[in-house]
């Protein structure tokens, strides 16, 4: 038998998907099969399948997380993301009003063939660590930078709060 509100939370977490290219910055509808939206709808369909809420876009954490994949993609490979006190200072300061403070998490791919949004979701999803804050019940909003560094390594940084 057909469970119609996993459904209904499935289909809304694909919807946000779409929502994700305003708010991460791409340029419109050529952008629907992006890595970065293919990502966001894994992750929110990782939390509707947990019963919690999809989480939506916020333009502040958005900030937030270039803010921090700047940083990181000038620092060596391995260096940690920022502690939760940083971020939450640099969100706010970026206009984040959200009650849960900000968490980061970040992954670098050294292979360019195999892009870290390729992976990301599995990644984070299979930590003890990433599930602790992709499934972080006061998470409401999110926001996901990608790039590419210098040396070539492909950069993802999830913000949630």
């Amino acid at each position: 038998m057909i469970d119609l509100g996993r459904v209904i939370r499935v289909s809304v977490a694909f919807v946000l998907g779409f929502g994700a290219m305003v708010w991460s910055g791409a340029a419109g509808l050529d952008q629907l099969g992006s890595p970065r939206t293919r990502l966001l709808a894994e992750l929110n369909a990782l939390r509707v399948a947990g019963d919690l809420a999809p989480l939506t876009a916020s333009p502040a954490l958005g900030r937030a997380a270039r803010w921090e994949l700047q940083r990181l993609a000038g620092e060596p490979a391995g260096t940690p993301p920022s502690p939760p006190g940083i971020l939450e200072r640099v969100a706010r300061e970026r206009g984040w009003k959200g009650a849960a403070a900000p968490r980061v998490l970040a992954l670098r791919a050294a292979d360019a063939e195999l892009p870290c949004s390729a992976h990301a979701g599995a990644t984070w999803s299979e930590s003890p660590g990433g599930r602790h804050v992709l499934l972080d019940i006061r998470a409401r909003h999110a926001a996901l930078a990608l790039a590419t560094d210098a040396r070539g390594a492909s950069l993802c940084v999830l913000v949630v709060g």
